[in-house]
């Protein structure tokens, strides 16, 4: 209906009604900001290594903010807690026992060695004699 239809008590009822919708929520306890945190915050934190802290994401309160996982750290902490104390430290950094494997070598040139191939001399024309 438009204001101007409105009788002005009905105006002034409903400001009062939205008076009073705005004191409660003025009123109520605001939400504390949450600081997020990487993987490599929590990980360091939970003495773990970040592959665990990412596979583990979702069970450390993680959430995907702009493609990446962040973290609320004191709910990782809450997460991590339990499981953390039932480890041994050898278990706790998870970290591969297995070495890297081996970079491969590039592979070499092999010279010319047919003998009906000629190279071309290197070097300024006025070098060669």
């Amino acid at each position: 209906m438009p204001l101007e239809r409105m009788h002005p008590d009905d105006i002034a009822q409903l400001a009062k009604l939205l008076a009073v919708e705005l004191r409660e929520v003025a009123d109520a306890p605001q939400a504390s900001t949450v600081e997020l945190v990487d993987a490599k915050t929590v990980a360091k934190a939970l003495h773990l290594d970040r592959k665990t802290v990412y596979r583990r994401w979702s069970d450390l309160g993680g959430v995907k903010v702009a493609g990446s996982v962040r973290f609320d750290l004191a709910k990782a902490l809450a997460g991590g807690a339990d499981e953390h104390r039932d480890r041994s430290p050898s278990e706790r950094s998870e970290v591969a026992s297995k070495p890297a494997p081996p970079r491969r070598k590039r592979p070499q040139q092999r010279a010319a060695t047919r003998p009906d191939c000629q190279l071309l001399p290197i070097g300024r024309a006025g070098d060669r004699a």
